[in-house]
């Protein structure tokens, strides 16, 4: 009975990441996409993941796609095949569609995907 109480106690303790279902249509700032606040990304979801292995979710402006995977090692393959257009980001691979996309551009929105709900569990 003890060892059921301690099991329960320490599994309700356990570290849910915060990012495995942030959304990235609608869980990013508009500046992330380069967008102004009134416009908004579009879900390209269907086209981009289909034959992408662990892709789950992707959102894209005519400057940036932001590509959500079930785990990192999907998305470090993603990014590697990418090259220098794309930035991994835990589980998220932001792909630079516009390549005119300044370094001090591309480090704001690397910044930004990078502390979006990027709590740690400790």
């Amino acid at each position: 009975m003890l060892l059921a109480l301690a099991v329960t106690a320490l599994s309700s303790c356990a570290y849910v990441d915060p990012r495995a279902s942030l959304d990235p249509l609608d869980g990013f700032a508009s500046e992330v996409y380069l967008l102004r606040d009134s416009e908004s990304p579009m879900d390209v979801s269907d086209t981009v993941c289909e034959d992408l292995n662990g892709c789950e979710k992707a959102a894209e402006s005519t400057s940036v796609r932001l590509v959500r995977f079930d785990s990192p090692a999907h998305a470090n393959d993603f990014a590697e095949s990418l090259g220098h257009s794309a930035y991994q980001s835990d589980r998220f691979v932001i792909q630079y569609l516009d390549l005119a996309i300044t370094t001090a551009g591309r480090d704001m929105i690397e910044v930004t995907v990078d502390n979006t709900a990027s709590d740690s569990p400790d």
